[in-house]
């Protein structure tokens, strides 16, 4: 079996404790006239977090076999 069944922390794809759903990720509310402050403190809170690459595609689609996605 291996390390098949065990969880990574470094992994992208690991959700510690503070990664849930109704999380605020920034306090920077979108508006008509702060689009380039919004999105940086997304870019920002997201590098931070080790997300980013799911919005840049650096992060791919983990493979249909692997059991943690069950």
């Amino acid at each position: 079996m291996g390390d098949e069944g065990k969880l990574d922390p470094s992994s992208p794809f690991y959700l510690g404790a503070g990664d849930q759903p109704g999380n605020l990720i920034t306090h920077v509310v979108l508006k008509p006239d702060n689009y380039l402050a919004w999105s940086r403190a997304i870019t920002l809170s997201l590098k931070s977090r080790r997300k980013y690459g799911f919005i840049d595609g650096t992060i791919s689609k983990p493979p249909e076999k692997k059991k943690l996605l069950d």
